[in-house]
């Protein structure tokens, strides 16, 4: 009985500080009525991201991974391609410098699938996370990001490692930061070789690299996105958050909270394992 009255006391305490403190549009604040979406770990053979629940994930044995949102409107995806840029005569720009390979690769995959293939970068490179390069992208019907490091000599042969994500133009605002979130979360198990042997790179990139050689830019609070994973304890859901606007003094403390219900927990920093 006394156990009883003390959980439902508790309750109650949760729910009167829950309408006490009443932040964002007359409700708690709390990553549901800030619309921020639950992720998941999405599985496809040795491939995985975190991302929205939904979404669907391929890959292939040679490193190339693909992820798309229900609608079509979000994609992300990585691949990493060996280069050896005498064959760039042969076999067109795909084998040219690193940024007009790369911008041929998108223009192929968007021709592929009947998007508007006349792609153009919007932005000059720009370091990211001490690691990658980052550019941005544009067509008529669409705005996109890509990540990138260089192994080898951009002259002669270099392997490619890329991560990038686009959306309709209308669902950027929206989706873009989450589609830059999952495309940096891909990890891939694939090791790439230049056709002479010379350069090799084994990886997996994105969250949880771990034992791979490229660097996780999501583990911790990523300033030039300004998002951080979060999670939470109980259930081990995942949410890619804004702390800026998702942090706010709750009844454990300051921080980034989940409610169902009456119940309000508060998020711990990082993605679920």
């Amino acid at each position: 009985m006394v156990a009883t009255t003390v959980l439902a006391l508790a309750t109650l305490s949760t729910a009167a500080y829950a309408a006490k403190h009443s932040t964002h549009h007359g409700k708690f604040k709390t990553v549901q009525s800030l619309g921020i979406p639950a992720l998941t770990i999405n599985r496809y053979g040795q491939a995985w991201a975190i991302t929205p629940k939904g979404w669907s994930i391929v890959a292939s044995e040679q490193g190339g991974v693909d992820i798309f949102s229900p609608d079509q409107l979000c994609y992300a995806g990585a691949n990493i391609l060996p280069i050896n840029r005498s064959m760039q005569g042969y076999y067109g720009n795909q084998y040219g410098p690193p940024a007009q390979s790369m911008l041929t690769l998108i223009s192929l995959q968007l021709r592929g699938n009947g998007r508007d293939p006349n792609v153009r970068y919007t932005t000059p490179p720009q370091r990211f996370d001490g690691y990658f390069t980052k550019r941005s992208f544009a067509t008529s019907e669409g705005i996109g990001t890509i990540y990138y490091h260089i192994y080898g000599d951009p002259n002669s042969e270099y392997i490619e490692s890329f991560y990038l994500c686009m959306t309709r133009t209308s669902a950027w605002k929206k989706w873009g930061p989450i589609a830059n979130a999952v495309a940096l979360s891909i990890h891939r198990s694939v090791v790439a070789r230049s056709s002479s042997g010379g350069n090799s790179y084994g990886g997996g990139g994105g969250y949880g690299g771990g034992s791979y050689s490229e660097p996780d830019p999501l583990k911790d609070y990523n300033a030039q996105l300004g998002k951080q994973y979060y999670h939470d304890p109980n259930t081990g859901q995942s949410y890619w958050v804004d702390p800026s606007t998702a942090v706010v003094n709750g009844p454990d403390g300051e921080g980034v909270y989940t409610q169902n219900g009456n119940d309000i927990t508060k998020l711990v920093p990082g993605a679920s394992d």
